[in-house]
């Protein structure tokens, strides 16, 4: 996967999780949200699944990054902890 299509992923990603959970805080302030539980429910798995997956990759990515821009001795500071 090239940076362009993976961009578009973590955005797609990002408009999914972000509509869950506007999804999940109307059906929270509705009339409907006791009977709704279980949709409830899924939904929050759902955007633990999304945010779960996309930050592991964010992760790698930004280390990626700063190691390519010559930041070097930052990630290391970061990934070795205090001395």
């Amino acid at each position: 996967m090239n940076s362009q299509s993976a961009e578009a992923h973590d955005l797609g990603n990002a408009w999914a999780a972000a509509g869950m959970m506007r999804v999940l805080a109307i059906i929270r302030r509705s009339n409907f949200s006791q009977q709704m539980r279980s949709q409830q429910y899924d939904l929050i798995q759902w955007i633990d699944e999304i945010l779960t997956g996309v930050w592991q990759y964010q992760v790698r990515c930004t280390i990626a990054w700063l190691w390519r821009f010559g930041l070097r001795g930052w990630v290391h500071s970061r990934a070795m902890g205090p001395s």
